[in-house]
């Protein structure tokens, strides 16, 4: 290592994608015992989540065991359908992306990107908490130079579901040149070729996913690197491209449309953006206190939203590409910024907005919180996304394009501790479909942390 601090191992698309990541994972034992609500309808029994890191390898469990006190039988739609009790794996891992040489995670994918993210960022495989998939998302990076990242959405293979490639590379890798040993250039692939059926909203209407019978696909290209790489600060900056190409379903599905006399014909075609960014990372206090920060200024042309394979895309993917016909040319940031005070205090949100938000120009935003321990004897954890913001008001607003939990606690004893956890996600309704509403469990627990034993 040279006399500056250069810090080897890290990435420029690590410090860019600070705000995605939570707190690392702990090893602990945790089961909740409680009354469940779902939808109105209440449930007695317990959730067991252990969790367990030892050296790079983590892993975590997810048992529920309900009783349904208004049917009067054990409640069963959590094991039901796909993956059944694959389910009970929350995730399998081998070291930390960009961190580490190899990394590998199997089982629930949250706030996944792919290199600085114009075409995925912040995607998750399980916008349903009681139906999870697998998936697998994996970086790896052989002889310091030469590098494979990318995700499979759904392991279950009776079809062919969202795939992200990213080959890097770094020219430098092996060199101690300070600034140029980090520079990273990737190209990115994303291809979808899902013929599942969608989730069923409040509007009671499900997706077959027809569009998708031709694909869409979409490839980016990126380049990024430290301009100052330090023990106490970073500072990376970044440029990127990202296209959507046609989806000719889509495009097959505008012909009636535009042949209707009276109508304006609707012009469908690829679509392409870019944007250039700058992300820093502060330390300060000897790392007890940590800031990280990305501003990002976006160009985009018609038919092409950026993050388009975000959290919202597995709700309905019809609805999503159909998004694109009328997207205009256009401009916009994406923000975010992150807080880490010695694993006490956990802060990230960041922000997607169009210069001009409209109903065909949304914006998306999201916050991170955790706080264990700030407050003598609280425990506070949650997490919103909310997309297809038109105003101010809509912020605020819970419906089909919100994902929310927020988990609030209160130790009794050293390991027990009293709280309520709320979610508003989609829940299993009538005829094996899903339709958003909420979850509430008041709860007594026992939670003990490994990793201080």
């Amino acid at each position: 290592m040279l006399a500056g601090g250069i810090l080897l191992a890290q990435s420029p698309v690590e410090i860019a994608n600070a705000s995605n990541l939570s707190l690392q994972n702990p090893s602990q034992i945790r089961a909740d015992f409680g009354m469940l609500f779902i939808d109105g309808q209440a449930h007695i029994g317990m959730r067991v989540q252990p969790e367990l890191s030892i050296a790079k390898f983590g892993f975590g469990l997810n048992i529920p065991v309900f009783y349904s006190l208004t049917e009067q039988k054990i409640r069963t739609e959590e094991y039901q359908g796909g993956v059944g009790l694959l389910r009970l794996i929350d995730y399998l891992r081998y070291g930390r992306k960009k961190k580490d040489p190899l990394f590998i995670r199997a089982g629930r994918l949250d706030a996944a990107y792919l290199g600085f993210g114009i075409l995925l960022n912040n995607y998750s495989n399980s916008i349903s908490f009681e139906k999870r998939v697998i998936g697998l998302e994996f970086d790896v990076l052989f002889d310091e130079r030469f590098g494979l990242e990318g995700m499979y959405s759904n392991l279950d293979f009776t079809s062919f579901n969202l795939l992200a490639l990213r080959p890097y590379y770094k020219p430098f890798g092996k060199t101690f040149i300070p600034i140029l040993k980090t520079m990273e250039i990737g190209l990115g692939f994303v291809a979808d070729f899902d013929q599942t059926s969608s989730t069923q909203t409040n509007d009671s209407l499900t997706s077959s996913n027809s569009y998708l019978q031709s694909g869409m696909m979409g490839l980016s290209a990126d380049m990024g690197l430290f301009l100052l790489n330090t023990r106490f600060i970073d500072i990376t900056s970044y440029a990127q491209y990202g296209r959507l190409f046609k989806n000719e379903g889509l495009e097959e599905a505008l012909i009636p449309i535009n042949m209707m006399a009276g109508n304006t014909p609707i012009l469908y075609d690829d679509g392409q953006g870019a944007s250039v960014g700058l992300a820093a990372r502060i330390r300060f206090l000897l790392n007890i206190f940590e800031l990280t920060a990305r501003i990002e200024r976006q160009w985009y042309s018609a038919h092409f939203i950026p993050h388009f394979f975000d959290y919202t895309y597995e709700i309905d993917k019809n609805a999503k590409i159909e998004r694109l016909a009328s997207a205009p040319e256009t401009r916009g940031i994406y923000g975010s910024l992150t807080f880490d005070v010695v694993n006490k205090i956990f802060v990230s949100g960041g922000v997607l907005m169009p210069d001009a938000v409209s109903e065909e120009q949304p914006a998306t935003a999201f916050l991170n919180l955790n706080v264990p321990d700030l407050i003598p004897k609280t425990y506070l954890n949650g997490r919103i996304i909310k997309s297809n913001v038109t105003s101010l008001s809509s912020v605020i607003e819970l419906d089909e394009y919100t994902q929310a939990n927020l988990i609030a606690a209160y130790k009794i004893l050293p390991f027990f501790h009293v709280g309520v956890d709320y979610r508003w996600t989609f829940i299993p309704a009538a005829n094996n479909t899903l339709s958003i509403d909420y979850q509430v469990m008041p709860y007594v627990g026992l939670n003990i942390p490994l990793n201080e034993w």
